[in-house]
């Protein structure tokens, strides 16, 4: 049945016979699966609220297509202004702004529109009235003819007649004379910046958005919250256009606010020798990646606030052409022809901005062409000239046409080809139209300049199609082809090959390759047909190109294999399948742009299998060195249903320290680095190329995997367990996922956002919350799917920024800086391989704590002393500039800051800041202070190919925006002791809590509480509860260990410590506590709270307390404990114990240990290196049982003793009154 527009639509508006309008067509093109009645009847509610903006209306509409009018006598009567817009303007307008709203929704709605205008018949019916004519019918033609979903079409002569709108960015259609707009075109700032002037104020200053800038958004009902989602660019991005570079303002508008954005078209004439009016054009740019970027168009320039069109142009003059200033100052002060245009839109890109855009139409006419100062700009000859980059700007080349003239593609590529030193003079007829088409119409080819010459750039893609006859491998060739009536000599063999378009995927070309040439479509090769990914491989190749001598061709070859599931089933028979039989496939081959030299007709190709052990050239046999029987099986129903476990990447070779030289006194790291080294041309495509559209994750991993020796050092005794308690091969993975993490943040505006949040499938393509595989629960998805609309992706891209790895303006991004990141990425965690870590030389003795001889237990300071004595046994470290290395050893040697540690109150306040707080006073620099906030960010994240899982799925929300919000903690060391930052830290964690906690606790005891509610990270109420049921014995051990602040003659105010209280110490970090917290105390938060304090206990015999260290910190690593369950931790095992043991001055492990054992019997006897731990819930001393002093008789004396120190004065943590002031509501 029809639809008749939305659920509240007015019945069509009658039209006049024979009335000029603008006609939209839109036909809706979505999956029949798709096509129910709330969406359809949503779409059509969307459509009429588009067509409001512009005064639009619905003549005629059925469920899945319709009309929409524009006419002035529409516009009188909905009173609409639409000030210098044409119909024209307002039809394209609305179509954009349908597809703009069509894209937004989910899942996105797949409409074909056609735009077109003149005057429309009426036809009178019995039951009503129906249109046709001209504008009608060119209108639907057009939109069935659309080359994409979700783009306007439109005639040539449509885009002739657009005034306001004449300079969106249309793109070429294949149909003739068309043109297409895609929804994200948008007017001047939203064209890319080299297409205009870019002001030339000074941009030094704050490129932030200001807590200002926000709450002036805030107070004028604009919702911030959606920026940087989408297609909506941030509120930096905004703040920078309106504040830093100027290029627009606010204005306000009663309680609203309206964003200006002024721009000057100049068009800058002089007359030529011939009586020509000759006008200045910019006929390309060169972009970054050497790409030539057409652009044919006048020069442009922004307008600052209150300048004024000459001001403008005046910058543009002197920065742009380098005219002097007695030239500018005389073209300005002549009469010049001024026009201006408005418009007012609503922009998909400043989301719930109105933006009023003015534009000045300036004729400035150059006097006299003679004058010297003049050459710099091609005159008195009209030669063409190249202006420099500068700034954002990048390099372009400009030219002098005769005003109004309209050079076709033909004629301007000619002219290019000429300016590059390229002779076109002895081109066959009709080559320079084919060259044309291939670039700008079908587009087969791209032209990039390389070294100063132009190079055409071609896609080629090869498919290997692979089948296995009796046992066989076979490869399918082709062995004859005949086109055009003739059979095609000197033929050469070869697989499925097919050009690509320059915008499209390998993945994409390689099914529309076995369509075009074998006729399979989608659907076959899905069902029978592997495509296999891990195959794919990319080759260049550079030629001069026999079809346009002169001009250098490079061959990008994308090379893939596919293999043939069954081959006995009856649907292969048509491809000679299962006996191998050859065959021929028969198509026409049409031209997309009928010309006089372009050739349509039957072409036949011949096609046979041949054993794969037969082929002879060096290129075939290089790419099947390994055999594709054994690629990926094919379980594919099985897959298709079957939940998908955890993916792993492949480690790289394993290495082996056990084979090592032990009498070597080098680090095992050196020995095993020994002969490698870094390969640096891959390392720096990487960080080059982390910003490139083309670049996916597989290139990048692959880059980084054969560029970093250091990977392999996750190898090293495969079988053994990391400090962290995992496997080294999860280390590996973890790393890995660090490195992906880094690639995906950079990207994040290139998807790189959906692929953090959801990861990419075992084809290394993105995967979003409709990605049917792996399947993922429902639960899942929607963590997902919060995580990506709520996170605050805005302050990632600040953080990446103040670190020096993005950067404003083309350049996009600091290779340099980005190579360190890497780098840093690789090697951050090799030292939580057990066997790799350093023993400290008597040379560099003492270090940060450790003496001779000692092992350099903590993965963090292992790595800062090899960084410190030992830099080459780091290859990618050693090659790195010294700017680099110097930020790498800030982060990791000198900082000695753990983000970890803060976020989950892990460590106390002098392992985290003290030795941060000398170099913030000192005035460090602050990119490197964020550089390591950026690493700390992605080595936290616990990622794999399935995206950043710890962030998207595990950290709570409040959580995660603490990690974040944390980076601002170190700025307030420059204020305050490092103490009552923690302090300040943990009150404002406990009173965001949701739920309420209720007030902030003091007294004895107060901070422990803080802490343990931090570190659990989950049901608080029952954490606190199981604190104050402990036992007093137990509770006090955590009261006073929790509140030691580990720095000199500081105490927490919290603890409200009477007068005279010193501090002591050393205090204890308990390495792993929050995850014990968080594994053993989510189920039994009472049992974990007493293991805490029996490791507490039993670490206080091994370093008594003393005023004299209560500026230092010791260790205590309970790796072993961290993923347990309580249950596991608290069963008793006849015959082990769970032990203590002090590894060095300042370190201490959790190790399980069998009594019988010599090394136990030793230790115990002497009692300085061990101690037992009394894990069980019924508390019969453990040091009892096996005959030794009770050390809970040594801790109970200690808590009943007045704690005179020994100058007379009193340690806060005794006397702190007994009674606690918080309590749990």
């Amino acid at each position: 049945e029809p639809c008749q527009g939305g659920r509240d639509a007015a019945p069509p508006e009658r039209m006049q016979d024979g009335e000029e309008c603008s006609c939209l067509y839109w036909t809706l093109c979505d999956d029949v699966k798709l096509l129910k009645e709330e969406r359809l009847l949503a779409l059509h509610d969307g459509i009429l609220d588009c067509a409001k903006v512009v005064a639009a209306r619905m003549v005629e509409a059925s469920a899945t297509q319709g009309l929409l009018i524009c006419s002035e006598r529409i516009a009188e009567q909905e009173s609409f202004n639409g000030g210098h817009m044409t119909l024209e303007d307002c039809i394209v307008r609305l179509g954009q702004l349908v597809c703009r709203w069509a894209i937004s929704q989910d899942p996105p709605f797949a409409l074909h529109i056609g735009v077109h205008s003149g005057r429309i018949k009426k036809l009178k019916l019995r039951h009503g009235e129906a249109y046709f004519g001209e504008p009608l019918l060119e209108a639907k033609r057009l939109a069935d003819l659309a080359p994409q979903d979700s783009c306007v079409q439109i005639l040539k002569s449509t885009k002739d007649k657009l005034n306001v709108l004449e300079r969106l960015p249309f793109t070429c259609s294949r149909v003739n004379d068309c043109y297409y707009l895609e929804p994200s075109a948008e007017l001047p700032e939203e064209v890319p910046v080299s297409a205009a002037y870019e002001s030339f104020s000074p941009s030094g200053g704050q490129s932030r958005c200001t807590a200002e800038f926000r709450q002036m958004l805030l107070d004028h009902g604009i919702d911030i919250s959606k920026f940087g989602k989408g297609q909506a660019k941030t509120l930096d991005e905004l703040y920078r256009n309106v504040a830093v570079e100027k290029k627009s303002y606010f204005v306000g508008k009663d309680d609203s606010l309206e964003r200006h954005m002024e721009l000057v078209n100049i068009s800058l004439t002089v007359m030529s020798p011939k009586g020509h009016e000759m006008e200045l054009r910019l006929n390309c740019e060169v972009l970054k990646d050497s790409t030539l970027v057409r652009r044919n168009q006048k020069p442009s320039a922004f307008i600052e606030e209150g300048a004024g069109w000459k001001s403008a142009v005046d910058a543009f003059f002197k920065h742009r052409l380098g005219l002097p200033a007695e030239i500018r100052q005389e073209l300005l002060d002549q009469e010049n022809d001024v026009n201006d245009k408005v418009e007012r839109i609503k922009s998909m890109f400043f989301p719930g901005v109105d933006t009023m855009y003015i534009t000045y139409e300036v004729h400035i006419h150059i006097p006299d062409p003679n004058r010297p100062e003049l050459r710099s700009i091609g005159l008195p000859n009209m030669t063409g000239f190249d202006t420099d980059a500068i700034a954002t700007l990048p390099r372009a080349t400009w030219s002098w046409r005769i005003r109004g003239e309209e050079l076709s593609n033909e004629e301007a590529l000619e002219r290019l080809l000429q300016e590059h030193g390229i002779d076109t003079n002895d081109y066959p007829p009709g080559v320079i139209s084919e060259l044309c088409d291939e670039l700008y119409e079908s587009r087969y080819a791209t032209l990039n300049l390389r070294a100063g010459h132009l190079v055409r750039n071609i896609q080629i893609i090869k498919v290997w199609l692979c089948a296995t006859i009796l046992s066989v491998d076979y490869v399918l060739r082709s062995k004859g082809k005949m086109q055009f009536g003739k059979r095609e000599r000197n033929h050469k063999e070869g697989p499925v090959t097919m050009r690509m378009r320059s915008d499209q995927d390998w993945k994409a070309a390689a099914l529309s390759c076995l369509y075009g040439k074998l006729g399979m479509d989608e659907a076959f090769v899905k069902s029978h047909l592997v495509i296999v990914d891990s195959s794919y491989r990319l080759d260049e190749e550079v030629e001069y190109s026999r079809s346009y001598p002169g001009l250098k061709t490079v061959y990008n070859i994308h090379t893939v294999k596919c293999r043939v599931k069954d081959v006995d089933n009856p649907e292969m028979s048509f491809i000679g399948l299962p006996e191998g039989n050859d065959f021929a496939v028969t198509r026409v081959r049409q031209s997309l742009r009928p010309s006089k030299s372009s050739r349509e007709g039957v072409v036949s190709t011949l096609w046979f299998w041949k054993p794969r052990n037969q082929l002879t050239e060096t290129g075939d046999l290089l790419y099947f060195q390994k055999s594709f029987t054994n690629d990926q099986t094919m379980s594919g129903e099985v897959e298709e249903f079957t939940p998908m476990g955890r993916r792993q990447l492949e480690p790289p070779m394993f290495l082996r320290p056990s084979d090592l030289d032990e009498s070597s006194t080098s680090l095992v790291v050196e020995e095993l680095m020994r002969g490698r080294s870094t390969n640096w041309s891959r390392a720096q495509r990487a960080a080059k190329r982390i910003l490139d559209p083309t670049y996916n994750l597989k290139g990048f991993y692959g880059d980084c995997l054969a560029a970093f020796p250091e990977l392999l050092l996750y190898t090293a005794d495969e079988d053994s367990i990391s400090s962290s308690g995992r496997s080294n091969s999860e280390e590996y993975q973890r790393t890995v996922g660090a490195l992906f993490a880094v690639f995906w943040c950079m990207r994040r505006k290139m998807g790189g956002a959906e692929s953090f949040c959801f990861g990419v499938d075992d084809e290394w393509e993105p995967l979003n919350s409709w990605s049917k595989q792996p399947r993922r629960k429902p639960e899942e998805i929607a963590k997902r799917q919060s995580f990506f609309t709520e996170v605050e992706w805005d302050r990632i891209d600040e953080l990446l920024h103040d670190a020096g790895l993005l950067c404003d303006g083309v350049q996009g991004h600091d290779e340099e800086r980005v190579l360190a990141m890497l780098v840093l990425t690789a090697i951050h965690d090799i030292m939580k391989i057990v066997s790799l870590l350093p023993i400290v030389q008597e040379a560099y003795a003492p270090y940060r704590g450790y003496k001779a001889g000692e092992t350099i237990h903590d993965h963090d300071i292992a790595l800062s002393y090899v960084l410190d004595h030992h830099p080459s046994a780091l290859p990618s470290y050693a090659g790195l500039s010294k700017k680099q290395q110097d930020s790498i050893r800030f982060t990791q040697s000198k900082m000695e800051y753990n983000m970890g540690w803060l976020v989950q109150a892990e460590a106390p306040a002098g392992a985290l800041f003290t030795k941060l707080k000398e170099y913030v006073q000192n005035g460090a620099d602050s990119q490197d202070l964020a550089f390591y906030f950026a690493i700390g960010s992605q080595t936290l994240q616990g990622l794999s190919r399935k995206a950043a899982e710890k962030f998207v799925l595990k950290f709570p929300r409040k959580v995660l925006s603490s990690f974040i919000n944390s980076f601002k903690i170190v700025g307030e060391l420059a204020t305050k002791s490092e103490s009552q930052v923690l302090q300040d830290y943990l009150v404002w964690r406990w009173t965001s809590h949701q739920p309420s906690l209720g007030a902030v606790p003091t007294g004895h005891g107060s901070i422990a509480a803080l802490r343990l509610v931090v570190m659990a990270q989950g049901d608080s109420p029952s954490v606190l509860r199981a604190l104050q049921s402990l036992a007093a014995e137990d509770s006090d051990v955590l009261f006073r260990e929790l509140g030691h602040t580990g720095c000199k003659e500081q105490l927490f105010s919290l603890e409200q410590p009477p007068e005279g209280s010193v501090a002591m110490g050393p205090a204890i970090l308990v390495y792993y506590a929050p995850a014990l917290m968080q594994k053993a105390g989510r189920v039994d938060p009472a049992a974990a709270l007493r293991i805490l304090a029996e490791l507490f206990r039993q670490a206080r015999q091994f370093w008594p307390l003393l005023p004299s260290s209560s500026g230092s910190t010791v260790t205590v690593r309970i790796d072993v404990l961290k993923e347990m369950e309580v249950k596991m931790i608290t069963a008793h095992t006849p015959g082990e114990v769970w032990a203590l043991e002090k590894t060095s001055s300042r370190d201490a492990e959790v190790k399980k240990l069998c009594l019988g054992s010599e090394d136990l019997t030793h230790a115990l006897m002497s009692g300085s290196k061990l101690r037992v731990l009394n894990v069980s819930e019924n508390r019969p001393s453990s040091a009892t049982v096996l005959g030794m002093p009770e050390a809970r008789n040594w801790v109970n004396k200690m808590d009943s003793r007045s704690w005179e120190d020994y100058d007379g004065t009193r340690s806060a943590s005794a006397l702190v009154g007994r009674s606690q002031t918080w309590d749990v509501r």
